[in-house]
């Protein structure tokens, strides 16, 4: 889970523009520079909409913002099933269903996040 909790925190910038982190909505010209695990990345920056130009609860309640935070939602749910299996280890019983780690592939973290150490708790 980011660091930063996109479930709860939300970063306004200067200008109006609502996004879920200071490190996804950073406000200068051009792309966004990255460097993680050693590679350099570009990114934009993250906006979903204006406080200057629509009401705080409209832009929180847009699809795309939804979106955002389901990911992050899936994956808290898959995190605490983590815990589980590992009791299911502990107790050498067999677990149901898909492996962890394969359920966490199937429900990735948004895209823009991936090249975050946040997002790693890093």
């Amino acid at each position: 889970m980011c660091e930063l909790n996109p479930l709860k925190i939300v970063f306004f910038s200067h200008d109006g523009c609502v996004s879920p982190c200071v490190y996804l909505n950073q406000t200068k010209k051009g792309s966004i520079q990255r460097i993680f695990c050693g590679s350099h990345y570009e990114m934009q920056r993250l906006c979903f909409g204006s406080i200057t130009e629509r009401d705080f609860m409209e832009v929180w309640d847009s699809n795309e913002y939804k979106g955002f935070r389901m990911a992050y939602e899936n994956r808290i749910k898959l995190r605490s099933k983590g815990y589980i299996e590992s009791i299911f280890e502990t107790l050498e019983i067999e677990k149901p269903g898909k492996d962890i780690k394969e359920l966490l592939s199937e429900n990735p973290m948004p895209s823009v996040c991936k090249t975050c150490y946040k997002a790693y708790n890093i």
